[in-house]
């Protein structure tokens, strides 16, 4: 974690990544203390951090639904950004490790990206003033993505790792499916519509915009397989497994679910039965996800149903004020779900999952600007 950190402050400080300041080996007496697989090959020296005064809160102290959706945004494009520029995947993106409310100091790094207070204020900050929403912490399970290729997997990215609850279902299983389910691709990139795109292209540029933009035979730039079911799931299962950036991508997705899923709107505190029954349902699912032993091929991972339920039984788990979360909630969803890895030829962009939920994320947060659903900061709605 240390080196991954010294290289991602390299040219300055990078917002919403933690900083390090002392690293150096656990020992075990006077020897390093060596972490270990199953079947006893070594993989790395554990090694202690010691962190800087970097601090954050949990997503759930936001004080309103635009707040935490805005540390969301800025977790994917900086998390994007690491994998990039950095050529560096964290691979455990969970709500213990994404955070808001950092306090920033020291000189900011040139590489600083776009984020989303630019974008809703229309105009650049500084690089000095570009202090980012959020926080990522733990890098401990992170990898280089360097000469990483599909013909040369390094072992490391064929690892399973991950915070169950959050670890995305590829990842869980260490296949590119998990379910029939994923066989299906109907959500195109989403179109930016009205001051949304005004303002992402004025940020960002139309060129970015344009990158991502699908053509008539094409979801997410990749393309849908010609073949039966069973057809792409044979094909599937020759296919290397590999950690993608896509997958981090979920994570988060997972993380802001969650977080949404128990924070309490000021307006509308209370629980009927009907909202109180399927909370805990999707809370249960989400706490009760376990990562299977790796000798099990064939795994249904169990949130595949919260990602293609009924427009109208999410509009019933969350309280009245959050109606609109639920439908971003519904939508980003449905971008999630695809297993996009077996599409023939795949997403020609590793980021294309970070794009479409920030784009949905940011039509969200221009559309409600003059209602950003303020939160009761601490509370969160109870579960059995």
């Amino acid at each position: 974690e240390g080196e991954l950190l010294t290289t991602a402050h390299a040219g300055g400080f990078l917002p919403d990544v933690v900083r390090g300041i002392v690293f150096e080996d656990v020992k075990n007496g006077d020897e390093p203390f060596v972490l270990k697989r199953r079947d006893a090959t070594l993989t790395r020296k554990k090694r202690r951090v010691v962190l800087a005064a970097d601090s954050g809160e949990n997503l759930t102290l936001a004080k309103s639904v635009n707040d935490l959706l805005m540390v969301v945004y800025d977790t994917l494009e900086v998390h994007r950004t690491l994998a990039r520029d950095y050529q560096i995947l964290h691979r455990d993106m969970s709500v213990f490790n994404v955070l808001l409310s950092p306090h920033p100091g020291g000189r900011h790094s040139k590489d600083t990206p776009v984020l989303t207070d630019d974008v809703l204020q229309g105009e650049l900050r500084s690089v000095e003033k570009r202090d980012a929403r959020s926080l990522i912490i733990d890098l401990d399970n992170a990898a280089l993505l360097q000469n990483s290729k599909v013909s040369k997997i390094p072992k490391e990215l064929q690892c399973r790792t991950g915070t169950p609850a959050y670890i995305a279902r590829c990842v869980a299983s260490g296949t590119l499916y998990s379910s029939s389910t994923n066989f299906f691709w109907e959500s195109k990139m989403p179109e930016l519509t009205g001051r949304a795109k005004d303002l992402y292209v004025s940020l960002y540029g139309n060129d970015r915009y344009e990158r991502y933009k699908d053509g008539p035979g094409t979801v997410h730039g990749g393309v849908i397989p010609q073949e039966t079911e069973e057809e792409t799931a044979e094909r599937a299962d020759q296919l290397p497994f590999y950690h993608r950036w896509e997958y981090d991508a979920e994570s988060v997705f997972w993380t802001m679910y969650a977080a949404l899923l128990r924070v309490v709107p000021q307006a509308s505190p209370q629980e009927s039965p009907t909202s109180q029954k399927l909370l805990n349902m999707s809370w249960k699912v989400l706490y009760e996800h376990d990562i299977p032993d790796e000798d099990v091929t064939k795994f249904d991972d169990s949130r595949n149903p919260m990602l293609t339920l009924h427009r109208s039984v999410l509009a019933s788990t969350w309280l009245p004020a959050m109606q609109d979360v639920a439908k971003l909630v519904y939508d980003i969803s449905r971008h999630v779900s695809p297993a996009y890895a077996v599409m023939t030829p795949p997403p020609p962009h590793d980021d294309h999952l970070h794009e479409a939920i920030q784009r949905l994320i940011l039509q969200y947060l221009v559309d409600h600007r003059d209602n950003p659903v303020p939160l009761i900061p601490g509370r969160l709605r109870a579960v059995d």
